[in-house]
């Protein structure tokens, strides 16, 4: 099922709710990075967040992958799937800082990110 612009509010509304899992990567990423998981939940219930980009199903995960980010805590994008059994929930797989060979800011009203490649 895939996940349009508009469905930010529903995926705002799961992580305002703590409806967010975390993988063992993603806990691990953190750490290594020096990402707090209320830094990755401000992020995933901003109302300032956006979804980056869809990202096909990869490795174990049968569902696609969202990069989000968002305007008021620039900086970090976070990637998780959206689980719909048992019941409705995010599964953060990690959080990284764009990388500059990736990503530019386009400072354009909006602001936001664009992948260069």
């Amino acid at each position: 099922m895939s996940l349009l612009a508009a469905d930010t509010r529903s995926l705002r509304l799961l992580a305002t709710n703590g409806q967010i899992n975390w993988t063992v990567h993603a806990t691990q990423r953190l750490f290594e990075r020096g990402i707090k998981k209320e830094d990755v939940v401000h992020i995933l219930s901003s109302s300032k967040n956006e979804l980056l980009e869809t990202q096909p199903p990869k490795r174990e995960w049968e569902s696609e992958r969202y990069a989000v980010y968002s305007l008021d805590h620039p900086g970090i994008i976070v990637i998780v799937v959206v689980e719909f059994v048992p019941t409705p929930s995010l599964l953060a797989l990690t959080a990284e800082f764009p990388d500059d060979k990736k990503w530019i800011e386009n400072k354009n009203p909006p602001p936001t990110l664009v992948r260069i490649r």
